[in-house]
């Protein structure tokens, strides 16, 4: 008997042992069960909030408003994106067009017009000279008449 008693102490340790593992791998299985569960949440408040957005609505905004959906089915999340996106009515206009960096520069006409309608000019550099000046503008005034200046040089004859 007394030979027996290690055999049975080293079998309970290894047990415990393995009774340590098995908790730990249980634990693991309980946080990936979590997440998945978070991440398939998100994918809901997602879908529902894309259905419910205006149309043009970036997606950035979209994602943003998403996480503010609440709902424990499809059909209560889909209700409550609704709602919140009734708020927005139709698309962002786009934001106006930059002014070219360098002056005087030309950028291409962003609108398309009807054939039967002229294609507005460009202002001249004496007009944008002009403009310069009477907006206050003295830096691209005096960048313009450089612009000027170097543009007379290149028509004159060298001899």
């Amino acid at each position: 008997m007394k030979q027996l008693q290690p055999l049975a102490d080293k079998a309970k340790e290894l047990e415990d042992a393995e009774k340590t593992e098995t908790q730990r791998l249980a634990e693991q299985v309980q946080a990936v069960t979590a997440e998945r569960d978070t991440s398939a949440q998100e994918l809901l408040q997602l879908r529902a909030a894309l259905a419910a957005a205006p149309a043009g609505m970036d997606a950035a905004t979209v994602a943003s408003l998403a996480v503010r959906v609440r709902g424990s089915t499809v059909e209560e999340m889909q209700a409550d994106a609704a709602a919140l996106f009734q708020q927005f009515g139709g698309p962002q206009p786009p934001a106006p067009a930059t002014p070219p960096a360098v002056p005087g520069q030309q950028t291409p006409v962003e609108h398309l017009r009807p054939g039967a309608l002229p294609t507005p000019t460009a202002p001249s550099l004496d007009e944008q000279i002009a403009a310069a000046t009477a907006a206050g503008d003295m830096a691209t005034a005096m960048a313009l008449k450089s612009q000027k200046l170097a543009d007379v040089r290149k028509k004159q004859p060298t001899t």
